[in-house]
């Protein structure tokens, strides 16, 4: 009976680390994707600035007509 037991609280473990470790790798991903964006969005703003003639970066424009 408790070698039964102990095989059942292994397998139940097993499966729960398996989800576990499933869910923290999605975690993972979501947040990477999140800071990839987040320093993309950054690098951008920062990098670009204010010309009075023209932008060195063609993403922005920066009202310079």
């Amino acid at each position: 009976m408790s070698g039964q037991a102990l095989v059942e609280y292994i397998m139940i473990f097993g499966i729960m680390a398996f989800i576990g470790m499933k869910i923290i790798g999605g975690l993972g991903e979501v947040i990477d994707d999140s800071i990839g964006s987040l320093n993309y969005a950054l690098t951008q703003q920062l990098s670009t600035g204010v010309c009075s003639r023209g932008c060195f970066f063609s993403g922005y424009i920066n009202g310079v007509q």
